[in-house]
């Protein structure tokens, strides 16, 4: 069971992944059990999709009628697999749309890897799989064994939740970023003889950031409709896993090698609407991985190395212009030795007060935590499931993760009470974060 899930974490990360020891967390933590009710009513906290998907919705509603009660904590509901059966394939990389409605994830296969669209909503699935003739990978340098003939991944919605980005080997065995909408067919945007990935929609404009191998780094390149694509970034490094920042007008980067990772910034200057050179985010010796923005905009949530070479999960305000310091860096710090999730990160909670991520001890099977920003609290999430990974929360409160069902990953459901229609956008975004450590 190991063996498999190491495999296809490997598969799915760009860089090394340093294993951390499996020490248990020393801090003290809230566990959280289903929630099981006997009585069926709607209510107001559920669309009504979410309430057939998951008949314990209607009974969360019934026992917390009280608005208060029903937001307090963070309390598991329901728990479900979305594909039923043991199938011989892997399940992995997750991508919600904005408005909750649509799942894509990805079925490993025989050497194939497809995308698969889901509309929770209605009876309603697409398949993503442009066919290719080629056997190289995006992670290959064309000289290896290819790993898959067919690749399509790195799925991403656009801000309106019309139409999707991934990145797909389909039909030339070169790497392009695909556009697509549930109603229309896939077509190839910037097209170029190098590869291209790690692509991202901006939450204000039709732009798409994206990875490029074509100057032979890999540099960040934006693209928008009927415009020429431009260069972002003249690093030495590869510039990965960009992010960005809820105005449209900044994204958040991973630049490094195998050796060592920083993260950067990029910032459009507002009356040019030029990006100007980017800078350091954190100014330290210690590694620092895949940064994700808060949905409020006003937090980001990274990895970093410690000295004992665990990763640890580090948090710090983002404003603009700012370089942390390494004295900062040891100050931010929510959660020790958790499992290093390069697909998606830490999964953020609508209201941007919680924070879902994964604990690295094999011997517990890599449980699901929550920390709680503003409380300083950490919670015990009891899926009972294992070697969890791929977390990411949709606006509804479902959290969708992947773990192992017999021998092989399979993508889960958990339907919570963090939800914007129970929780509420949040009143007070200038709270502070309590650290525990």
């Amino acid at each position: 069971m190991m063996l498999t899930f190491k495999c296809h974490r490997i598969a799915l990360s760009l860089s090394l992944l340093f294993l951390a020891s499996c020490q248990q967390l020393r801090s003290s933590y809230t566990s959280i059990k289903n929630v099981v009710w006997t009585q069926r009513e709607e209510g107001i906290y559920f669309p009504d999709f979410i309430s057939d998907l998951f008949p314990y919705a209607s009974h969360f509603q019934n026992h917390f009628k009280n608005p208060d009660k029903a937001r307090s904590g963070i309390k598991l509901i329901q728990l479900k697999q979305l594909t039923k059966g043991l199938k011989p394939s892997h399940e992995a990389s997750l991508s919600w749309s904005k408005n909750g409605f649509l799942l894509g994830y990805e079925v490993v296969k025989n050497q194939q890897r497809k995308i698969l669209l889901r509309d929770l909503s209605r009876s309603y699935s697409k398949t993503l799989a442009i066919v290719p003739t080629s056997e190289d990978t995006f992670y290959s340098s064309g000289r290896s064994k290819p790993r898959y003939r067919s690749y399509n991944a790195f799925l991403r919605w656009s801000y309106d939740s019309k139409h999707y980005s991934f990145m797909s080997n389909g039909g030339q065995g070169n790497f392009n970023i695909y556009v697509g909408s549930i109603d229309s067919k896939e077509k190839s945007i910037a097209p170029n003889p190098a590869k291209d990935g790690f692509a991202t929609w901006s939450p204000r404009h039709h732009e798409v950031v994206f990875t490029s191998a074509r100057t032979g780094k890999g540099d960040l390149y934006l693209f928008r409709e009927g415009v020429r694509e431009d260069r972002l970034t003249f690093t030495p490094s590869p510039d990965l896993y960009p992010e960005w920042t809820k105005d449209g007008d900044g994204i958040i980067f991973v630049s490094g090698d195998l050796q060592k990772h920083k993260i950067m910034v990029l910032l459009r200057d507002q009356r040019s609407r030029m990006w100007r050179k980017p800078y350091l985010f954190v100014s330290s010796h210690a590694e620092q991985m895949r940064p994700v923005i808060s949905p409020n905009g006003r937090f980001v949530a990274f990895y970093s190395l410690g000295a004992n070479r665990e990763w640890n999960l580090h948090v710090l305000p983002f404003k603009k212009n700012k370089t942390y310091l390494d004295r900062d860096l040891k100050k931010s710090m929510i959660a020790r030795n958790v499992f290093l999730d390069l697909n998606s990160g830490v999964a953020w909670t609508p209201d941007s007060k919680k924070i879902f991520y994964v604990e690295n001890n094999f011997t517990k099977a890599n449980r699901i935590f929550a920390y709680h920003l503003v409380k300083g609290k950490r919670y015990l999430l009891n899926t009972k499931t294992a070697m969890n990974h791929d977390l990411i929360m949709s606006r509804l409160g479902v959290l969708s993760f992947c773990a192992q069902s017999g021998s092989w990953d399979r993508v889960f459901m958990a339907l919570t009470n963090q939800g914007l229609k129970i929780q509420g956008n949040s009143k007070s975004n200038n709270f502070s974060i309590k650290y525990i450590y």
